[in-house]
């Protein structure tokens, strides 16, 4: 789109499999802090089955009633939402089942909020637990938007390898970098043809989460 888009409304229905995406990766982050609960301090060491999205300023309940070997069954205002995923911490798609059909949703996480690119929107939430997103009511909005030509880090760690140099022509799937995070090498992979234009870090920097690692032309 080289003059650009218009950005369009997302209808109540289709905003469902964002919600679920947020909360599948809000959970499987809990999962790994839980994992680890007794390195980190401060760490959250239950996992909650509520939680909710704040989005548009409204405030969206989630409860988790199962999951199984990838399958997921959430009950969202009151809505059972049944889909499967096996998404990963550090994958730059967000790939899920939803209803029958394959969706794939492009995401960046900046200031604790996600941040989805879907059907010509761009949506900003956060999944938090109940008791914050009641407090959060009292925060300041914080307004993001998705810059394609970056990538940046998806989660907090040390880069333990870059794959590419700059000027380099990349295909879909081909492996950008390895970011090592709470003892796992997570491998992240370019989602689309592009342009290796500027590469933003080097072999053992270490890097936070929204920090740009690369950049595309």
């Amino acid at each position: 789109y080289p003059d650009g888009y218009e950005i369009g409304e997302i209808s109540s229905d289709s905003i469902i499999p964002i919600f679920c995406a947020a909360t599948v990766m809000r959970l499987k982050t809990a999962e790994r802090l839980s994992a680890i609960s007794d390195q980190l301090k401060n760490a959250e060491k239950e996992i909650n089955t509520r939680w909710a999205i704040s989005y548009n300023d409204e405030v969206h309940l989630v409860e988790i009633l199962e999951i199984e070997d990838g399958r997921f069954s959430l009950l969202i205002n009151g809505q059972e939402i049944n889909f499967e995923s096996h998404w990963k911490a550090g994958s730059p798609i967000f790939l899920a089942r939803f209803e029958g059909e394959e969706i794939a949703l492009r995401y960046s996480i900046k200031n604790n909020h996600y941040i989805f690119s879907y059907q010509g929107s761009q949506i900003s939430l956060q999944v938090l637990t109940p008791k914050t997103a009641e407090l959060n009511k009292y925060m300041p909005k914080i307004s993001e938007e998705i810059d394609f030509s970056v990538l940046s880090a998806p989660l907090s760690g040390k880069i333990l390898s870059i794959k590419v140099n700059e000027g380099d022509k990349v295909a879909k799937g081909s492996e950008l970098f390895v970011i090592e995070a709470m003892k796992m090498e997570n491998t992240i992979c370019c989602n689309s043809e592009s342009v290796i234009d500027k590469i933003e870090v080097s072999h053992g920097d270490n890097v936070q989460v929204g920090d740009v690692v690369l950049r595309f032309k």
